[in-house]
């Protein structure tokens, strides 16, 4: 099946495309490939155990697409033959395009420590069955170490803080430091203070340790930390695999 637009990636950048497209060229056939079975909400992810309460609570419908006249197809696109205009699908379907926009946006970075493997350390993902674990482990957690003071490590301690005990690690001297000025930070940061929440600046994680699961942290400057959940949070890695493998230049 041949359309003028595929895009693959079915996120807020891959949704922003669809209806723009839509909206000015409504003749246009387009196509969207998402791999998962439901699309959260990007900024609603950090509060969905407390504020909202569910992943679920969270979720874009899918009816917007059908709304707009858009196809949206649940698969996982795995290859893009360019020469041919032609998509292939993990899920053996392939489709022809006059035009193709990858939005497959990013997956969150991990780091290189002892005990990273451990059960209740959790990445904030973005897509739906990733969540669920990241809900049920963190809804239930009463001690949680969040590594990193970026915008997702805050606005989860936001969510967090009150009836839990929350740490916020972050290597660097400030709250927020890649986004706005120290003043800025130490602002955000004293809000969360006051609200109970416990930063350790200018230090980085040695170790996570437990018995198959997550009991402490230790601190490069010898501090241990209790805890039953770990939040890794410390940036995010493109998922431009595809598009390497299709011959498509990309930067860093």
């Amino acid at each position: 099946m041949k359309y003028d637009l595929i895009i693959i990636g079915g996120g807020a950048g891959g949704i922003s495309v669809a209806l723009a497209v839509k909206q000015l060229y409504p003749e246009k056939r387009i196509l969207v490939i998402r791999r998962t079975k439901k699309q959260p909400i990007p900024c609603g992810v950090p509060y969905i155990v407390k504020r909202i309460g569910s992943v679920d609570g969270n979720i874009i419908p899918d009816s917007i697409f059908e709304g707009m006249g858009i196809d949206l197809v649940i698969d996982e696109a795995i290859s893009i033959d360019r020469e041919n205009r032609r998509i292939k699908t993990r899920g053996g379907k392939e489709f022809e395009y006059e035009k193709l926009v990858i939005a497959t946006g990013a997956r969150p970075a991990r780091i290189n420590i002892p005990g990273i493997d451990l059960k209740n350390v959790v990445l904030i993902q973005k897509e739906y069955e990733p969540l669920l674990e990241v809900y049920e482990t963190l809804k239930n957690a009463k001690k949680i170490v969040i590594i990193g003071a970026g915008f997702v490590g805050m606005e989860i301690a936001d969510d967090l803080c009150g009836d839990r005990k929350v740490h916020i690690v972050e290597i660097l001297d400030e709250a927020l430091p890649l986004a706005f000025d120290k003043e800025f930070g130490r602002m955000a940061r004293m809000e969360l203070e006051r609200r109970g929440v416990r930063f350790h600046l200018g230090v980085s994680v040695r170790e996570i340790v437990g018995n198959g699961r997550v009991e402490r942290v230790i601190l490069d400057n010898g501090e241990e930390i209790d805890a039953d959940a770990v939040v890794v949070s410390v940036g995010t890695v493109p998922n431009s695999d595809i598009a390497k493998n299709a011959g498509v230049n990309i930067d860093k």
